[in-house]
């Protein structure tokens, strides 16, 4: 079931690919940067703020749960490089190159 907010955002980002022209009233909200990539002088400060905080949530995460060794989570949330979640980074990444390829034939 889809849910409202991303209907919303499909349809924002349906109107901008057919028209090329970001509506004024986003410029400066986090749908500036996230859903039409704006790179205006009130879109940037949104997005470094937008960053910040998921880092920040990130490193609350981090802090607070025990890190899942062994698994791609580990590895690309946690960022463990402990030789059993590099390995499953190395299979993750072995799996998906084999899907793409499967897809390209």
């Amino acid at each position: 079931m889809v849910d409202h907010a991303t209907l919303y955002l499909r349809a924002l980002k349906a109107e901008f690919a057919v028209t090329g022209v970001m509506p004024e009233n986003k410029h400066g909200t986090t749908y500036g940067p996230r859903v039409y990539k704006c790179t205006c002088t009130k879109c940037v400060p949104t997005r470094w703020r937008m960053n910040a905080s998921s880092k920040a949530a990130m490193a609350n995460r981090r802090a607070s749960e025990p890190i899942p060794h062994g698994t791609i989570n580990g590895y690309a949330s946690f960022e463990c490089r402990c030789p059993e979640c590099k390995n499953a980074a190395r299979l993750y990444q072995a799996e998906r190159r084999a899907k793409q390829k499967e897809q390209v034939r």
